[in-house]
């Protein structure tokens, strides 16, 4: 039976547990040689132990199956941005009315889009050859209130999920081709940008250094304390309330320090090369 504070309770306790598996090994790892710590430990052990050896080829397999894994979430977010990018674009050159149409498709009012465009089509019974009729309550279709719903909408509501979830849009071949050939192509772009980045690297420590002290508190802390500030701040909330002073103090101290943590990084690498 989940509820809210159980739900809250196994996140803390997953994080919990990764965070003391991760400062155990690390921790180990540092006390194992200290200073001539290699980035990747497995370069401080002789090349013949076979111990040594499985831990090598179980890294290699991890990093080969997780490099797909990766690569895909990379993938989609490109191709996002360019398709955002386009329609960036189409939007600035649409006309008015053009444009007020992909502003509620953009907003969430999609279902409210397709609703209105089904009855418009359910007005034509001569074209379908049957005796569909409408009625008024069909424009409210969309604003999800079940309670105001009559039998006709209960009927239209069904009809328009199956249009906008059981029936996909049929695609022509060549539409599907140049869709699959986009896909492979980013992929492979990917892929490959990552694996001249890998044997450019000098170790796998820079790797590290610039992810920990840059994209680390970024995911970690920048975002996270920005989202909740801007949606505290959208749902009215007092400007001064405790959990929004201290979302504000988190977003501070984290920039600082994600700003001081790079320049140090990037110093100090600037000073090895």
């Amino acid at each position: 039976d989940p509820t809210r504070r159980r739900v809250k309770e196994v996140i803390h306790m997953a994080v919990f547990l990764s965070f003391l598996l991760m400062y155990l090994f690390g921790l180990a790892g540092y006390l194992y040689a200290y200073d001539e710590t290699n980035g990747n430990i497995l370069l401080n052990f002789d090349r013949k132990d076979g111990i040594i050896l499985l831990g090598r080829i179980g890294c290699g397999v991890t990093t080969l199956f997780a490099l797909p894994m990766n690569a895909l979430p990379c993938r989609e977010a490109l191709l996002s941005w360019v398709a955002q990018i386009s329609e960036s674009r189409a939007r600035r050159a649409a006309t008015k009315e053009e444009r007020k149409q992909l502003l509620e498709r953009r907003s969430g009012n999609e279902y409210k889009y397709i609703a209105k465009s089904f009855r418009k089509s359910r007005t034509m019974p001569s074209e379908r050859g049957d005796d569909c009729t409408t009625n008024d309550e069909d424009e409210e279709i969309g604003h999800n209130k079940a309670s105001n719903y009559g039998a006709n909408d209960v009927l239209v509501h069904q009809q328009v999920d199956q249009r906008m979830i059981g029936s996909p849009i049929a695609k022509s071949p060549e539409a599907v081709m140049s869709e699959e050939a986009v896909h492979r192509l980013a992929t492979f772009s990917i892929v490959l940008v990552c694996y001249v980045a890998a044997v450019q690297a000098p170790g796998v420590a820079i790797v590290w250094d610039i992810a920990g002290s840059c994209l680390a508190f970024l995911i970690q802390f920048i975002l996270p304390a920005s989202c909740y500030i801007r949606l505290k701040l959208r749902a009215k909330a007092s400007p001064m309330s405790r959990h929004l002073v201290l979302a504000q103090v988190l977003l501070c101290f984290a920039t600082i320090t994600a700003v001081l943590c790079t320049a140090q990084t990037i110093w100090r690498l600037g000073s090895k090369w």
